[in-house]
């Protein structure tokens, strides 16, 4: 029989065929009908599209009443002769493999969501082979603004440790509509391999051979035109060969990709092209300057409100204006944006002519999207000769000036040629870096030939990866890797620390000490020291100069817990940077808004009378705990975090030493009975403290007798918009650094709200590469740059 799917203009045939006592439903979905005569034997090459649905997979499907955790988890095992098994899991009821499981509180962690409950999942799963883990957090169910986020865990088959990546679009929504997370194991043989997740969360396997080969935005198309409205997962080319650096691909036309830790090849390794989600609906960003405010006590109250607080960050607007590429003028002011293999600090001319090229391409991009109700989406898209392209910082960065590409034009081309490919663009940076020579065109053609199979020995090194290249060209000393994934050296040591090491794989994001690099050093009184808000202790003087090891493991580890909290629940990072970098939100403010049910409110148990950011910071290091101890489940020690590159800063007091001090976790591994704090405010130990006594102001204030004079005043974006990108500014001289910014907005009332909250500094503001905190003294002649950013990205 046929029948019309619903929004597509392709048929679908059933066949239902009994053999051996079992039955076995065949759908075919084609513009034609399958071939006269033909059978459902059990064969994926029988119909050249098939539905396989095995009836043991069906009838079995069942929903444990009695889930302690209220969150539906689903597992599907991909049969390799094409068919699929699928049951409902009871998150947490099981035995997990963790020395001292027997005292943890598995289902309490689990009711958390998101990636508390993924790794949940990975810890009790009873194979050797963990399964790749898709899971959605709480905020994306509650439909917070800017939470639309889909965590992808399993072993990375790059490092053989936890590989922890998101990405954002539709599909997080779609999917907790019916399941809080997906484990898929085993592998189907089927050519062109769909899993459908249905209206009703039921799955199924589809055969789509045509799909074989497609770029990822290519298959997006394909499937939209099958299934109509619809959210997918999906790999390209490079996914289907296998290759260590493929990524993941979800969204629309231009996507929004991960490929940490080789997520990509372990999907592709599934045998799988894709994932559909037909459940739910679109969950639509919203345009920029379109009205976000919810109101209601779910966000804190009338005049406490989240999306108003989110309009109301100047760094938001700031990315949102940027799309991440405003951080080539942050970097550029810190004297960090390096060039080839980045081995040294480009010149002040490169920096200009990249600055004026992001500047020029703000209003040559073609579009613009944001996550769920987001009022400042960051999401920037370009078309280039290959199709439309996202482009992050990040992204143009490692396969731009670390690649010897000086020009925007030439990074965005190469990164649209890895787009197509379905590869990961910083490890294929990594990987260029040692291979190639900065010609655009060659690289363009390795990147492809890679990916073909090419025999050419570039092209099976950049095949292999970057780990495998630098051992192969002997040069493992320039290769600026962590547990085989690329990393990224810079002068901030906290920025070092941080991706050596976050769990679940190098992220500029997880670990970055945002608080210390962007925001305003000072808290209220603009003191010059930082406050890390839930008893994280208070940094000052040289803990506060990003060149110097004193503090960094304190700055790494309470940046850590956070964002790993944010990750949980599903919340954009980023928005969450902004909100305490400008003092939008106050932590304690933000973990209401944000906190899972089971965390939030009027709790009972072992947190009562436990404050909001505390619960949020223990709730982050119990995540970042459980990958720890999968990590060494699976074999592999806290050795692996000094890469040899970064072995002589990490061994500086204040950095790893510091950092494993407060995590309860030694070179040996974790401390006795620490996994007996898991989902607990004990978690945190007894680091809450804080050092001792009185931070050391940051910043000497200026002597003299003032006089009228100069300065030269640089900046890009809407603070370049409103004080005029690069202009002099005559004050009384010499003044304190918040001195000199009151000034500055007192004579320019529109540029007031981008320069200061309650009186005290909102922008970063560098001399010669050099942060300088509020009470630094201002001189006449300084040339200062002012930058208002969110690192990562």
């Amino acid at each position: 029989m046929g029948r019309c799917l619903p929004g597509a203009r392709w048929w679908a045939w059933m066949a239902l065929e009994c053999a051996a006592g079992r039955s076995r439903t065949c759908i075919y979905i084609g513009r034609g009908a399958p071939a006269q005569g033909a059978r459902c034997q059990g064969s994926p090459t029988v119909w050249q599209r098939s539905l396989f649905m095995s009836n043991q997979g069906i009838t079995q499907h069942h929903q444990s009443p009695s889930s302690p955790t209220g969150r539906r988890a689903l597992h599907l095992r991909l049969l390799d002769g094409g068919g699929l098994e699928s049951h409902e899991l009871c998150p947490g009821a099981g035995p997990c493999s963790v020395e001292g499981a027997e005292v943890v509180d598995w289902p309490a962690m689990a009711s958390w969501g998101g990636t508390a409950l993924g790794m949940v999942l990975l810890h009790g799963w009873p194979e050797a082979q963990p399964p790749l883990v898709l899971a959605v957090g709480d905020a994306v169910r509650r439909g917070l603004p800017t939470a639309q986020r889909t965590a992808i865990m399993g072993r990375s088959p790059l490092s053989g440790r936890l590989a922890l990546g998101h990405v954002g679009g539709e599909l997080a929504s779609r999917l907790v509509s019916v399941w809080d997370a997906v484990a898929i194991s085993g592998r189907t043989r089927v050519p062109g391999a769909v899993l459908v997740i249905n209206p009703d969360g039921k799955p199924g396997l589809l055969s789509v051979p045509e799909l074989t080969g497609l770029s990822p935005a290519a298959t997006g198309r394909q499937l939209e035109e099958i299934f109509g409205p619809c959210a997918s997962l999906r790999v390209g080319p490079a996914g289907e060969a296998g290759l260590i650096g493929a990524n993941l691909c979800t969204g629309g036309e231009a996507g929004s990709f991960v490929g940490r830790g080789g997520l990509g090849a372990r999907f592709g390794g599934l045998g799988l092209k894709a994932l559909v989600v037909l459940a739910g609906g679109p969950a639509m960003g919203m345009a920029a300057g379109e009205s976000a405010a919810v109101g209601g006590d779910d966000y804190g109250g009338p005049g406490n409100n989240l999306a108003l607080a989110l309009k109301a960050s100047p760094r938001l607007r700031a990315r949102a204006d940027g799309g991440t590429l405003e951080l080539f003028q942050a970097y550029g002011a810190r004297g960090d944006l390096r060039g080839a293999g980045y081995a040294e600090p480009v010149s002040g001319a490169v920096v200009n002519r990249l600055v004026n090229e992001v500047e020029a391409a703000g209003g040559e991009r073609r579009g613009q999207r944001g996550c769920h109700r987001c009022p400042t989406p960051c999401g920037w898209t370009f078309e280039t000769r290959g199709g439309r392209t996202t482009a992050h910082f990040s992204a143009l960065y490692a396969l731009g000036l670390n690649v010897g590409e000086e020009h925007l034009d030439g990074a965005l081309r190469l990164l649209a040629v890895c787009d197509e490919m379905g590869l990961d663009a910083k490890s294929t940076g990594a990987s260029l870096a040692l291979l190639a020579d900065g010609d655009g065109e060659a690289m363009e053609r390795l990147v492809r030939a890679a990916v073909a199979g090419s025999g050419e020995e570039e092209a099976r090194l950049l095949a292999a990866g970057p780990a495998a290249t630098a051992q192969a060209l002997g040069l493992e000393g320039e290769a600026h890797l962590v547990r085989g994934q690329a990393g990224r050296p810079e002068g901030n040591l906290a920025s070092v620390l941080g991706q050596c090491v976050a769990v679940g794989g190098v992220d500029p994001m997880r670990s970055f000490p945002f608080l210390a690099t962007d925001g305003p050093a000072g808290g209220p009184d603009g003191g010059g020291v930082l406050v890390l808000e839930g008893g994280g202790g208070v940094l000052g003087g040289g803990e506060l100069d990003p060149t110097r090891p004193e503090g960094k493991g304190r700055l790494v580890w309470w940046h850590e817990n956070l964002v790993s909290a944010l990750d949980m629940v599903g919340f954009c990072a980023f928005s969450g940077a902004g909100l305490l970098a400008d003092r939008a939100a106050t932590l304690d403010t933000l973990a209401g808004w944000i906190l899972p049910a089971a965390l939030g409110g009027e709790v009972a148990g072992p947190w009562q009378g436990v404050g909001p950011a505390r619960r949020l910071l223990a709730a982050g290091a119990s995540v970042v705990l459980l990958g720890r101890l999968l990590d060494r489940r699976w074999g592999h020690s806290e050795a692996e975090a000094r890469p040899a590159w970064a072995a002589h800063l990490l061994d500086q007091p204040g950095m790893l030493d510091e950092y494993r001090a407060l995590r309860r976790w030694g070179g040996a591994g974790p401390e006795r009975g620490l996994s007996a704090d898991l989902g607990t405010e004990g978690v945190l130990g007894g680091a809450l403290a804080g050092p001792g006594g009185v931070a050391e102001r940051w910043g000497a204030p200026p002597v003299g007798e003032a006089r009228q004079g100069s300065v030269r005043l640089r900046a890009t974006g809407i603070l370049g918009l409103a004080l005029g990108r690069d202009t002099r500014v005559a004050a009384l001289l010499p003044v304190t650094a918040t001195g000199f910014l009151r000034e500055i907005a007192a004579s320019r009332p529109a540029a007031a709200s981008l320069l200061l909250r309650a009186g005290q500094p909102l922008p970063a503001i560098y001399r010669a590469g050099r942060r300088l905190g509020p009470s630094s003294p201002i001189e006449t002649g300084d040339t200062l740059d002012l930058v208002l950013a969110v690192s990562g990205g």
